[in-house]
Formats: C-alpha cells, sequence, structure tokens
C-alpha cells in the first residue's frame, strides 16, 4: 500500500504526477520508485498520453475513495480527445474496460498518436510556478498535432534529454529539467495555428457528451453551406465535393499541413468519411471546422445545423411569389434535376411553374481567365451564394445584359 501519492495540478498529465511522487520519494533512481508505484514490477508504461492500467494500479494501492479511476483518465490523459468523435456509449464502455484495468485499442491514435518528446509552454511554466511553486507538464500541450500553446499563443517546446523513448520507462520532473530562459519570447505565429491550437485544446476539454452525432453532421453542414456540397441521390448524408474542398485546404493552410493531416489527394475520400463520423482521427475534423469557422459546441450538439438550401427553399415557398422553374434553378444556382433531388429530400411540394424551361436548343460560351482573374471569380462566387460557377457566370452576364439593355432603351427615350 501507498501511503502518499500527489494530487493533480489543474489540466496536469498524469506522467507527470508520477515524476513528482518521484522527485518527493527522494530517490535516485526511477526503476526503485516504479517497483514501489506498481508492486515490484521492474517496468510501467508511465509516459503514456492515452489511459494504461498504471492508474487503476496506483488507485488499488490507495485506501478507498481517495482518487477516482474515471476522473483521472478524463481529467489527466488525452482520452477524451482521442475518444471525441466517438458515441457517448462508447467512450462511456471504454472508460469501464480502462477502470478495470484492462488495455483499450483507440484506431485514431494510430496516425498522429506517436508523441516525439513531451512539450512545455514557457509562460504556463512562469505562471505554474507563481500559482503552485513548481511547474509540470499539461496535459493538452502533449496532443501530437498541437505546437501552440491555447492559452499564452507562443510556441510549445521541448528538452532535448527528455525523448519518448526516455519517458516512457523514466521520470522527468519538468520543474527540474534545465530550461532555456529566452524561451518565452513570443514568434510571429500565423492566426490559423491559433485558432486550430484552441480547437484541439476543446477536444481535450471539452465534457464527454460532446460526442460524435449518429444521423447527421453539422460539421458536414456547415461545409455544404459554404458551397460545397454535391446534390444526389445516393446517400442520406451530406456528400462533399472532395477533391475542390481538398484544393481550398491546401490553398489556406499549406500542402505540407494537408498532407500531414489528411494525406496526399489520393486521400481525398477521407474528407467525406469524416463528414460522416466514419473517421475517428480528431485532427482532421478540428482543422476542417476551422475551415467551416464553426465552434466546437456546434459541431458535437445533437441539434442538427440548419441546412441553408433548406430554408431559402423553404423561405421561397412561404413568399407567395410564383417562380419559373428555371428562373428558381438559377437563383439557387442549381439544375432542374438538382431541384427535383431536393424536393424529394426536404418533403416539398413543388411551388414553381414546371414547363418555364427553354425549349430551343442551348448554347454555350467558353471563357478563358487568368490566374488572377479566375481566382478572383472564385471569391465572389462563394460570396454569391450559388453553388456552381456556371449558374454563376450565367447569371452575371445576364445581368449585365438586362441592365445594358435597360439603360440603353432610357438613353433613347431621353
Amino acid at each position: 500500500m501507498l501511503s502518499y501519492f500527489p494530487a493533480p495540478y489543474p489540466h496536469e498529465w498524469m506522467y507527470s504526477v508520477f515524476c513528482r511522487y518521484h522527485l518527493r520519494s527522494g530517490r535516485q533512481q526511477s526503476q526503485t520508485t516504479i517497483r514501489e508505484l506498481f508492486v515490484n514490477r521492474p517496468t510501467a508504461a508511465i509516459g503514456s498520453i492515452f489511459p494504461n492500467n498504471t492508474i487503476s494500479r496506483i488507485i488499488a494501492q490507495l485506501p478507498p475513495g481517495c482518487f477516482n479511476a474515471r476522473e483521472l483518465m478524463i481529467g489527466h490523459t488525452l482520452f477524451p480527445y482521442y475518444t471525441r468523435c466517438y458515441t457517448l456509449s462508447q467512450k462511456e464502455k471504454l472508460l469501464d474496460q480502462l477502470s478495470l484495468g484492462t488495455s483499450v485499442v483507440i484506431t485514431s491514435i494510430r496516425r498522429f498518436g506517436q508523441l516525439t518528446a513531451p512539450r512545455y509552454c514557457p509562460l504556463c511554466v512562469e505562471q505554474d510556478r507563481g500559482a503552485y511553486g513548481e511547474a509540470y507538464w499539461h496535459i493538452d500541450h502533449q496532443i501530437p498535432a498541437m505546437e501552440i500553446c491555447p492559452n499564452h499563443e507562443c510556441a510549445l517546446r521541448s528538452v532535448p534529454e527528455t525523448d519518448a523513448a526516455r519517458i516512457r520507462y523514466s521520470f522527468c520532473p519538468l520543474d527540474t529539467l534545465l530550461l532555456n530562459s529566452g524561451d518565452a519570447i513570443r514568434e510571429e505565429i500565423p492566426p490559423w495555428q491559433i485558432q486550430f491550437a484552441k480547437v484541439l485544446r476543446d477536444y481535450a476539454e471539452l465534457p464527454l457528451s460532446c460526442a460524435a452525432t449518429p444521423g447527421h453532421s453539422n460539421l458536414a453542414i456547415a461545409l455544404g453551406n459554404m458551397g460545397y456540397e454535391v446534390i444526389q441521390n445516393h446517400s442520406p448524408h451530406t456528400i462533399l465535393d472532395a477533391k475542390r474542398l481538398y484544393r481550398d485546404l491546401v490553398e489556406r493552410y499549406g500542402r505540407e499541413t494537408i498532407e500531414k493531416i489528411f494525406g496526399d489527394e489520393k486521400a481525398v475520400c477521407l474528407l467525406n468519411r469524416v463528414c460522416k463520423w466514419e473517421c475517428l482521427t480528431p485532427e482532421r475534423y478540428a482543422l476542417l471546422q476551422c475551415f467551416a469557422g464553426i465552434d466546437s459546441a456546434t459541431v458535437f450538439s445533437s441539434k442538427r445545423l440548419p441546412d441553408s438550401l433548406e430554408n431559402r427553399l423553404r423561405d421561397m415557398s412561404k413568399s407567395g411569389i410564383r417562380y419559373g422553374k428555371r428562373q428558381l434553378c438559377e437563383s439557387l444556382g442549381i439544375t432542374a434535376a438538382q431541384l427535383n433531388i431536393l424536393a424529394r429530400k426536404y418533403n416539398l411540394s413543388p411551388f414553381w411553374v414546371q414547363n418555364d424551361m427553354p425549349n430551343s436548343s442551348a448554347h454555350k460560351i467558353s471563357v478563358v481567365f487568368s490566374d488572377t482573374e479566375h481566382e478572383r471569380f472564385k471569391q465572389v462566387l462563394v460570396q454569391s451564394g450559388y453553388r456552381y460557377d456556371r449558374h454563376f457566370a450565367h447569371h452575371c452576364i445576364m445581368e449585365y445584359l438586362n441592365t445594358h439593355f435597360n439603360q440603353s432603351k432610357e438613353d433613347r427615350h431621353t
């Protein structure tokens, strides 16, 4: 039995708590402390960022009621982070297994779950020493994709002698390490990296009830509202134009970042898997959330996000205006076939004139843009509310012709 074990500080990594126990024990050798903590075991995986049986073994050696295994796992490991995109019932089942000391394999750890070295924020070190008299390792700083401290908006640092291999089976209390006094200098950090770090922190700190919502994906709906939805009959889910979305992600965040998180362009199918809750890697959800500009509570809300196309159609149906089908399609930036699909999807009775589509043969005009002109066109397309470039181009041309023609008639009359 253990006569003492330190209470964790706020957001302290469980490994850090083990380190503080070792420091207070006065022992020089890590193996001696490990044998004491884990009943004569020569080794133990103390440096894990995901909960393992080290927590249940510690609790078994303490008087009843000292600590709660679930609370330690939720507050001091990355369990909430790596299971963020699981359903609540799945999380509860995993916690029950872990509390009994059963090992659990999480597939979302495979790609980004390898921590090369523990990280710290130099400004958090100063703050913790002022508040608690010592520095400690923060659990959210150990999220592998986290490069910025979300609280102080400065780059996270690592200590050369504390690599992943060393901390796995030995103790490195942060407060005893030689930290660079110049580490607190802030660098120029892109705003998107700060936003990304804060979303990653949300994923680690939100309640377990913020979970996957089978039946709808607010992230997919938000991206669809930005114009990335592909209107089709074949799936109840929101399907995105993954190739175009991938290109736009590369343009905003850089190819290196996108290939690190999603893979190369051959992996664009992952974008739609994420938006159907079929892919559980939290970094992917976090970056798409930043791109969509919605908060974490909305992403995991059981309340479905409004679909902008559905809202527009329903508002038009209630307006009392008698729309022609062609006029309605041009206004929404969709085709007649897509309008029929949406009417079935939203259970809307046709409120438009069915036979106003032109009987004459269609005529096609090709337009060539420079790179600068094309970029400007894409930006205005997103702002216009149109989903397809051909519909927006047709609208622009007709708007100009109508305006120019009407102006010419006025000039003749005056």
